[in-house]
């Protein structure tokens, strides 16, 4: 039987795991968080791992299970986690896939910074309807802006208990 390891964070990635669930294979999938883990399938094949992973801990990983393939279907902007698993694959000579979702095109109305950051500079100069979607992490650089009205409720999923802290801090 195949062993596969998948490190998921996208609508891809849990569309392949949904799909690996009903196949002879074995599969250990890897994701960030506690809410990544709750939109993977359950079943026999399906081994999830939540929480964010070192590259020393990767490398122990395939070390000690060694998997046929490791397919990386992490977002496209996840570039630090990215690095750490080419890295761990290469030290452990592990074949390596990059499962990456079709690109879209960006219309005029679409502004993209950098980082969180830069998000909070722009915000600064600017007025209107604004929509953010940072990572949680990203909260403490947007709740600085003086554009943010007080009790502004950040677009994560405040109701989760890990995250309440970054939406009380706005």
């Amino acid at each position: 039987m195949c062993n596969i390891c998948v490190f998921a964070g996208t609508t891809e990635g849990r569309e392949l795991v949904e799909f690996l669930a009903g196949q002879p294979v074995q599969a250990t999938v890897c994701v960030a968080t506690e809410y990544g883990e709750t939109l993977l399938p359950e079943a026999e094949n399906i081994t999830v791992l939540a929480g964010r992973i070192p590259v020393e801990d990767i490398i122990r990983m395939l070390q000690g299970t060694r998997f046929d393939l490791v397919i990386d279907a992490t977002h496209p902007y996840a570039t630090s986690i990215t690095e750490s698993i080419c890295t761990a694959c290469r030290e452990t000579q592990t074949e390596y896939l990059r499962l990456l979702r079709q690109s879209s095109e960006q219309t005029k109305d679409v502004v993209c910074v950098e980082n969180a950051a830069a998000a909070a500079a722009f915000l600064e100069s600017t007025r209107g309807n604004i929509l953010l979607t940072p990572a949680v992490r990203s909260w403490r650089h947007i709740a600085a802006s003086p554009i943010l009205p007080s009790g502004y409720t950040p677009g994560c999923c405040p109701w989760m208990p890990r995250w309440r802290p970054a939406a009380q801090r706005v």
